[in-house]
């Protein structure tokens, strides 16, 4: 594994179009060991390593039209603001009382990302498999950096390994048919085209849960709390939002496509919040991309 240091922003643009000398990819295949991956699986990802016909360089590409503006992307926005709106309607229902917000916000975005993504069979469902994750997550590193990890830290790989049997369950049963577009083009991208085997790509989708949780658990505590502890910018962003709820007998609802132009102190807010309180590869792309899956749904129901 190896650390890129850039010292001036002005390098940043020029280094970043030499992606196949400086590419992520050989990161993300070193990581096939820390989640598990056999030996034929390892070498599988590291198959073609450093050309544009490798496994690691092709995955990106392949799977950016289910991350793009469009149907896939809508459905995933969909069902994250569904389950949003389900936690949040319970609190409603609940009354004023505390609640740890680290914990709570946790929980709900695990949930609404995981169920989003992985559909209906979501591993993440069951709060022991959550939790396991929490763990591994944490120890992450402790085991990449040390060979003799699951002897030296057994609870950090047997929290690995309990996510590990969730994911390959949740892949035997036929969890991709009914996922998102993005765990489908990747399923298309590892089994089809190189042939990973069913258990490798489980464990795939374990170290892709890094991808999918690894900012947006912390980001979501985050921006509430830059919200709620500042009583002009709750004010504005309240504001805001109010002009494009439309009511009705039914439900209320948001356009999301409206957010971008319409509440600026809340996307500023959001923006903001990524730059400073995210871990991200790349400091440009990365925003970009959080953002447009963010905020490129159609129109949603809310409370």
């Amino acid at each position: 594994m190896g650390i890129y240091v850039v010292n001036s922003t002005e390098l940043i643009p020029p280094l970043q179009k030499q992606w196949l000398p400086i590419s992520f990819a050989s990161l993300a295949a070193s990581g096939g060991a820390t989640v598990g991956l056999s030996k034929e699986g390892q070498k599988i990802v590291r198959q073609g390593l450093g050309t544009e016909q490798g496994f690691s360089e092709t995955w990106p590409k392949y799977i950016m039209p289910a991350m793009s503006p469009g149907p896939d992307l809508d459905a995933i926005n969909r069902k994250a603001i569904q389950v949003l709106a389900e936690y949040t309607e319970i609190l409603r229902a609940q009354g004023t009382h505390r609640l740890p917000l680290r914990t709570w916000s946790r929980k709900v975005m695990v949930v609404a990302t995981s169920e989003a993504i992985w559909g209906e069979k979501n591993p993440y469902r069951d709060p022991e498999v959550a939790e396991a994750w929490r763990v591994f997550e944490a120890g992450f590193m402790t085991i990449n950096m040390f060979p003799m990890a699951s002897w030296v830290f057994p609870q950090i790989f047997k929290a690995r390994e309990r996510v590990a049997d969730a994911m390959l369950e949740y892949v035997h049963s036929g969890g991709p048919e009914g996922a998102s577009g993005l765990v489908r083009k990747r399923y298309e991208h590892h089994r089809g085209l190189f042939q990973l085997w069913l258990d490798d790509f489980a464990r795939g989708e374990l170290g892709n849960t890094f991808a999918l949780l690894g900012n947006s658990t912390a980001v979501a505590l985050w921006v509430i709390w830059h919200i709620y502890s500042d009583d002009q910018v709750l004010s504005d962003i309240r504001s805001e939002v109010s002009r494009l709820v439309e009511e009705s007998e039914d439900e209320n609802s948001i356009d999301l496509g409206m957010v971008k132009t319409a509440c600026p102190i809340l996307l500023s807010t959001f923006m903001e919040t990524l730059r400073y309180r995210a871990v991200n590869p790349g400091p440009a792309n990365s925003l970009r991309t959080s953002l447009s899956t963010a905020f490129s749904s159609r129109r949603e129901t809310c409370s």
